[in-house]
């Protein structure tokens, strides 16, 4: 799961990670997690739209800061959106095989 924090200094964002794959015990021929499971970690559960209103309000508070430190900050916005997409993808993977499992074992032989 991805969080944002931001420290006492003005206005300075950091990502903390905490690795997806490790909610998904896997075994041969079973779906990775159940489709509930899925959704309650779901990024929509965890309110994505207050993260990117977080992101934006960080964009216009720091417009005192130089342009070294916007250029970075601007940087790490672009890593941890590209690390919500490729999280985002990877529930969808894990709903779109449950429900494939599902579909297998509950259609007559």
């Amino acid at each position: 799961m991805v969080g944002l924090a931001y420290r006492d200094e003005p206005t300075e964002l950091y990502w903390l990670e905490q690795p997806f794959l490790k909610f998904l015990p896997c075994r041969t021929d079973e779906p990775c997690m159940t489709r509930s499971n899925a959704i309650n970690l779901s990024l929509d559960h965890l309110r994505r739209n207050q993260i990117e209103t977080c992101l934006q309000s960080v964009r216009k508070q720091n417009s005192f800061t130089s342009i070294e430190h916007k250029e970075s900050l601007s940087m790490k916005m672009y890593q941890l959106s590209s690390k919500i997409r490729k999280i985002e993808n990877s529930m969808n993977d894990a709903i779109k095989e449950t429900m494939e499992y599902q579909l297998k074992n509950n259609s007559p032989n």
